[in-house]
């Protein structure tokens, strides 16, 4: 069903929304529909009711009693679903139907090892950003075991080959150098061409798209082909946090930051837990000039993720870039003294160092900060084995240099981030806010940069009329 925009059953549990009745909540989160149920389990399975109302009047228009022996839940969710969507067809009109359906496996263990794959992401993903490589490796050799069986089961499921696909593409496998390589795909994740496969067998698969999506942008070339592959499944799916979140950072790259902001509140509507997710609320917004909202953001995360070495990082940059040494010190303030009451861990500490070294530069004296650059940062490239992640480490080291005084440094890593695919900040791309520094902005090596290839010279363009025409900031 086309165009169903679906916000999480958490966003109902807000502070703001508790003791309303569910036509209230409905009203208050803009809703056409209030989906309702409750669980009652007892020795011979589980009894799940349903039933959907009216936002605006309350009137219950559906119901429905599923019923399913032992904790087969996956039945019970395609039981329902069964039930439920013909009614929304009837209800909203049959042109909001997609005749072209997607691929979906009805085994409910797949279904239910797919669920497990994905939890053993997040929890790798919040182990590597916390520097726990044991745990990361624990959480990838789960997955793999996972989609081992999966495969084996159906060897043409395409949600299987796009999490195998997003591994490899998050460096888990580079992170993760204990995890076993005994599984019958254990040299799966060094393939190419996992993507093109998986649309192959299922042309709808949405998280499918938005990987195809993101090759034309990690190619810096195609630029129209990727906005349509965005759109496209959007379209197929207006929930798909996963889609709305990578086209947040698209627009960010093309300039279009106040677009951004708008795809990554609804984002976070739709998934208000995942903390990495919520980062692209204080993005945006810094693309887009909101300073203001952005620090506020920054902060609320680093109080619900204060060991988050990604995101103290980005807080770094954030600070670094504004080129300011009161902004710089007040960041460092509130990192050591609010957060961690001045007794912060040895790594969170480490990049507090690295902070007081650029508030030095930024004062006149670069020479520690630079240091750092060309030990600590050289060394955390050469330790990458995934050209994302060096191009990402070395978009990174670009900014840091150049805020900190070294030119050539700065352009020479942004050279190596660009020729590997890399446009991290979208702000310090040109016309950006924070596009690097005068210094590396007058350099005929930087200027040639964006000259040198058609897709750089076509991004450079649309950046400009996005500046131009009000897309990047109010």
């Amino acid at each position: 069903v086309q165009g169903l925009l679906l916000i999480a059953n958490t966003s109902t549990f807000s502070p703001t929304l508790s003791g309303l009745s569910s036509s209230e909540i409905g009203k208050k989160l803009s809703a056409t529909y209030v989906l309702t149920g409750s669980v009652a389990r007892d020795e011979d399975g589980l009894d799940v009711t349903t039933e959907m109302s009216d936002a605006t009047s309350g009137r219950i228009l559906w119901t429905h009693r599923s019923r399913a022996g032992g904790a087969a839940l996956a039945t019970i969710e395609y039981d329902i679903l069964d039930r439920l969507i013909p009614f929304l067809i009837d209800d909203l009109g049959a042109e909001h139907v997609d005749s072209e359906s997607r691929r979906v496996s009805r085994d409910p263990q797949v279904h239910m090892a797919l669920l497990q794959v994905h939890e053993a992401y997040l929890d790798a993903f919040t182990a590597l950003s916390q520097n726990e490589p044991d745990l990361v490796a624990a959480n990838v050799e789960l997955a793999l075991s996972l989609l081992d069986e999966i495969l084996e089961r159906d060897p043409q499921n395409a949600d299987a080959l796009i999490q195998l696909h997003r591994l490899n593409y998050t460096g888990f496998f580079a992170a993760g150098t204990q995890i076993e390589r005994h599984h019958s795909i254990a040299n799966e994740w060094r393939r190419e061409g996992l993507v093109a496969e998986a649309l192959r067998y299922d042309p709808n698969n949405v998280e499918a798209l938005v990987w195809m999506a993101n090759e034309y942008r990690k190619g810096i070339s195609g630029w129209d082909e990727a906005e349509r592959l965005f759109k496209r499944a959007i379209a197929l799916d207006p929930n798909n946090v996963f889609a709305r979140t990578w086209y947040t950072y698209w627009l960010t790259v093309v300039g279009r930051c106040l677009e951004a902001v708008e795809q990554a509140d609804i984002a976070i509507a739709l998934d208000p837990e995942t903390a990495w997710r919520r980062l692209a609320a204080p993005r945006t917004r810094s693309c887009a000039g909101r300073l203001d909202e952005a620090t506020l953001l920054y902060k609320r995360a680093l109080g619900e993720e204060p060991a988050n070495q990604f995101l103290v990082r980005e807080v770094y940059l954030y600070a670094l870039m504004q080129q300011d040494v009161d902004v710089l010190r007040e960041w460092i303030a509130f990192i050591r003294d609010e957060v961690w009451n001045q007794a912060p861990p040895e790594d969170v500490a480490g990049w507090l160092e690295r902070m007081e070294a650029a508030q030095d530069a930024l004062m006149g004296d670069p020479s520690g900060s630079l240091a750092i650059i060309n030990t600590v940062g050289r060394d955390r490239m050469s330790s990458l084995d995934l050209p994302r992640l060096v191009a990402d480490e070395a978009f990174m080291l670009a900014v840091e240099a150049a805020f900190t005084g070294n030119t050539d440094a700065a352009i020479e890593f942004l050279t190596d981030a660009v020729n590997g695919g890399s446009t991290y900040i979208g702000s310090a791309l040109p016309a950006g806010r924070f596009e690097f520094t005068e210094a590396v902005r007058e350099d005929p090596a930087y200027k040639a940069l964006w000259r040198g290839d058609p897709g750089l010279a076509e991004l450079v363009e649309r950046r400009r009329y996005a500046a131009s025409h009000g897309l990047m900031t109010d």
